[in-house]
């Protein structure tokens, strides 16, 4: 079964062949894929009903939503960057933004940074449940013992 986590890798992957092809519009778009759904890989973990999960493309409300730290914040206003492309640069129409080989490499540099960062989360997040897991064995053993 796929998970937010596999998708967002698969996304990055496909941003990047796009980039080399020089297909501007079409890999930000990826890049901007990758963002979201890591976001949504982290909220899936600390909160699977979330609403946001379903309801928005804007990574910087995932982000915020998980955790109001500091660095979540200053993460969060990096994914920000992707929002102006997610629908103005698909559809024409007043709002249409022509995306520039520019724009595109600093959303690979950022799509880079996320990717460490969400990579370092899942660590984090995966040693939490571990940890829970652990406790939790400890404590039935206990209980068991004292039946």
């Amino acid at each position: 079964m796929e998970t937010y986590w596999s998708l967002a890798l698969m996304d990055l992957e496909e941003a990047q062949f796009l980039h080399q092809q020089k297909r501007w519009r079409t890999s930000i778009f990826f890049y901007q894929q990758f963002v979201e759904k890591g976001a949504k890989s982290l909220l899936e973990k600390v909160d699977s009903e979330h609403i946001l999960l379903k309801r928005t493309h804007n990574p910087q409300l995932v982000l915020g939503a998980i955790d109001n730290s500091y660095s979540y914040n200053e993460i969060g206003e990096k994914s920000a960057y992707f929002n102006k492309f997610y629908i103005n640069s698909r559809y024409p129409g007043d709002t249409y933004v022509e995306v520039v080989e520019e724009a595109v490499n600093r959303g690979l540099e950022i799509a880079l940074e996320l990717k460490i960062f969400f990579e370092e989360q899942h660590s984090l997040l995966k040693s939490y449940e571990d940890e829970l897991k652990d406790s939790l064995s400890f404590h039935n053993i206990k209980n068991k013992a004292k039946e």
